[in-house]
């Protein structure tokens, strides 16, 4: 489908009349937006004033080094405290997310009985135009719009377990920019004035994710969504949906949709599956303490519209893809430093403790409930950890954003619960039966991954295409 950018004409339609001042922000940002939209199609990405923005924050934050690594670390200090007390309350939380009951940072949980086969992914990262554009940059567009094609055909559910639309990043275009001013502004404005008037902000940024994205949108809306078959989780990068006014802008795309910390998969004849998206035990992003999550994603994105020769945005490279895909990649639980909550590869989840937590509880086993989470952008299945320990009951998802690479969870009824990974037949790894073909022409595969005998790596079945599975990566329901 042609992507185009929406006009004036499309924004007034589109939302009701929002009481001031944050219908005057509304009308000022439509009015810049449409100029910074004209500007993107006529430049190349990032632009000139993405670049500007990006030197200046990492300006700006040089001179300030010292006092903002003096505070980074601080608050480093004080969030992993509190990531280690929720890692210690993980398995009360997860029996009372899957008995319908709220917690703390699990409120808002969506019981599904007797579901039906779901495939569940997560970590999508769904941007603007621009730079910011990754799928664009991973070539996954078409690949994920061939999944819902393919799930859709057979009548599956849809979960999109969190950090779907992406509103940390910031800049890669000039309404990039301005998004990110106009952010940083309504910020400050505090009460219910403040909260509609960043919900305008996210408006628009939401219909701009939408219009580059308009083949997802359309089959997710139509083929899912309008049967029943769609669910939503809230992760960190799209974290706005923890307030009604921002849900409210992604219901004028989604009439209705519930947007939810959790959903519980609850067939009648086998054990439930809770579906979060992990971050809730992260010292860097989780609910309540993401602070240094959000200035790192902020920075960042000033690393990597500045003109400087180094950036932090890293995106998954054909490497990896050709590691997972070629049975190299490892099954076994992160670590974190448990002073400043992150390790040398920027991980911020400990795995190990939380693996730790459920096996003190009794529910790490094969019996306990199935966890499956996202977040982390690394697929895991019942991974191995120190000293024989195992997490039976868990599975990563992974991401949206691989080099040519789409991953997800498979959950049906009758056959548990599996990894497999999306991608063109014509990588030289992984499955290279055609199960369809791309809406870019692009002949796609689908690769089932397990772990192999010890359970140290994933590795392709054999029979990837047709859906066996090995004794281990088959969660039992």
């Amino acid at each position: 489908m042609a992507r185009r950018d929406p006009s004036i004409r499309e924004y007034r339609d589109a939302m009701a009349v929002i009481p001031s001042p944050a219908g005057a922000i509304r009308d000022v940002l439509r009015i810049a937006g449409a100029v910074a939209d004209r500007a993107d199609r006529q430049l190349p990405a990032p632009g000139p004033v993405a670049t500007a923005w990006g030197l200046a924050k990492v300006t700006a934050v040089g001179a300030a080094a010292p006092v903002v690594g003096l505070g980074m670390a601080t608050l480093a200090t004080i969030t992993t405290r509190e990531a280690e007390r929720r890692c210690a309350r993980y398995p009360a939380m997860v029996d009372a997310a899957v008995s319908g009951a709220s917690e703390p940072v699990l409120e808002r949980v969506s019981m599904v009985a007797d579901p039906g086969p779901t495939v569940i992914t997560s970590d999508l990262h769904r941007c603007v135009a621009g730079g910011l554009d990754w799928i664009e940059r991973q070539h996954t567009r078409d690949l994920y719009e061939t999944m819902l094609d393919h799930y859709a055909d057979e009548q599956w559910r849809l979960v999109e377990n969190g950090d779907v639309e992406d509103y940390w990043m910031v800049g890669g275009s000039t309404w990039g920019t301005l998004y990110d001013a106009a952010r940083m502004g309504t910020a400050m404005w505090p009460g219910k004035v403040g909260a509609q008037s960043r919900a305008v902000v996210y408006g628009e940024h939401l219909r701009r994710i939408v219009a580059a994205n308009e083949g997802i949108y359309h089959r997710i809306e139509d083929r899912f969504h309008a049967a029943g078959r769609y669910h939503r989780v809230v992760g960190n990068h799209d974290d706005v949906y923890r307030h009604p006014d921002a849900v409210a802008e992604l219901q004028s795309v989604h009439p209705g949709l519930e947007v939810v910390d959790a959903v519980v998969l609850a067939p009648q004849s086998s054990r439930p599956v809770l579906v979060a998206h992990g971050h809730q035990t992260d010292s860097w992003n989780g609910p309540g303490m993401a602070w240094l999550g959000r200035f790192m994603t902020w920075l960042s994105c000033g690393l990597d519209d500045a003109p400087v020769p180094w950036g932090f945005l890293g995106l998954p490279t054909v490497e990896s893809t050709m590691a997972l895909l070629g049975g190299r990649q490892p099954n076994v639980l992160s670590t974190i430093d448990p002073v400043v909550g992150a390790n040398g590869s920027l991980e911020t989840v400990d795995e190990v403790r939380l693996a730790r937590a459920m096996a003190q509880a009794g529910r790490a086993a094969e019996d306990g409930p199935l966890v499956v989470l996202g977040h982390t952008h690394i697929v895991r299945d019942g991974p191995d950890g120190p000293d024989g320990l195992q997490w039976a009951g868990y599975l990563n998802s992974g991401c949206g954003i691989g080099s040519d690479l789409v991953t997800a969870v498979e959950w049906r009824p009758d056959r548990g619960a599996s990894l497999v990974a999306w991608h063109p037949a014509d990588l030289g790894v992984g499955s290279t039966e055609v199960v369809a073909v791309s809406p870019r022409g692009r002949d796609v595969a689908r690769t089932e991954l397990m772990p192999t005998d010890d359970g140290s790596l994933l590795s392709p079945a054999a029979d990837s295409a047709g859906g066996a599975r090995g004794a281990r990566s088959a969660r039992p329901s």
